[in-house]
């Protein structure tokens, strides 16, 4: 529990510096961890004996965010995407090592969790900063107090199995308590950074579906676990496994974050 902690804080602590320098810093660590946690995907994968096509795979992951930025935008990502699955397709015909559950596994990491990052790199490269810093804490704070929350409340308190066969430690109670957490992050950050962008109110509803996103998102990487049968994606932290395993509930959230601000400011 200690070890578990300290890595958290400074893992909090992190992200709150990349946050503040913001630019190129949050920009390089950000494809850093993409890359990590795509590293973290293939090895997973490759527990039950399928090679995915790595090649492919990281130069996706490597090129996305430059490929935003200055070619097409999100159009620019999706033609990536899709190029990246036709050459996928090419290597497991033209090589036999790579059936087709290396086609299928190779392409399923393309959307989980890389597609997610895109969101990531839309955030980070707002022209507004202080938007964009805005949303990373909404995202992250609505995130890691859900999994705080859940995870004591639970402990403590949890009685009622919420998915046994996919999460057999996860409890009505601590979902319940998970949404409280939730808001109470989001309300955190939009007292401290909002600055009357968007009304507390609003802000409270809308955190209720963040946090539901966020134990989806856990939920989700749970089911991917059980598929290849690991503990973990990773166990570069200590306490928490690898990044994706600290990612997972971030992952869901930063699509409908980001769509929230867009709508709601007309970015």
């Amino acid at each position: 529990m200690g070890k578990r902690i300290v890595v958290g804080v400074g893992l909090a602590a992190a992200l709150l510096a990349l946050v503040y320098l913001h630019g190129v810093y949050i920009q390089v660590a950000v494809v850093l961890v993409a890359l990590a946690v795509q590293y973290e995907m293939i090895k997973t994968i490759k527990t039950s004996g399928v090679k995915p096509v790595e090649i492919v795979l990281y130069a996706f992951t490597a090129l996305a965010l430059p490929v935003y930025q200055h070619m097409g935008g999100l159009a620019g990502v999706f033609v990536l995407q899709m190029f990246s699955v036709i050459l996928i397709f090419v290597t497991g015909i033209v090589f036999d090592a790579f059936d087709f559950e290396s086609i299928f596994s190779s392409i399923f990491t393309l959307y989980y969790p890389q597609l997610f990052f895109v969101f990531f790199y839309m955030i980070i490269t707002l022209p507004d900063k202080q938007l964009s810093q805005l949303i990373i804490l909404v995202a992250f704070a609505a995130a890691a107090m859900t999994d705080v929350f859940a995870y004591f409340i639970g402990k403590f308190y949890g009685q009622k199995k919420l998915c046994p066969n996919i999460s057999p430690n996860k409890t009505v109670e601590g979902a319940l308590g998970g949404l409280l957490g939730g808001i109470l992050g989001v309300l955190i950050i939009a007292l401290l950074m909002d600055n009357g962008r968007v009304h507390l109110v609003e802000y409270a509803v809308f955190a209720v579906l963040l946090s539901i996103l966020a134990q989806i998102g856990d939920l989700a990487a749970s089911v991917v676990k059980r598929r290849y049968n690991v503990k973990d994606f990773g166990s570069i932290l200590p306490g928490h496994g690898g990044f994706l395993d600290r990612l997972d509930s971030t992952l869901f959230i930063l699509p409908i974050v980001y769509m929230f601000y867009k709508l709601y400011l007309n970015l």
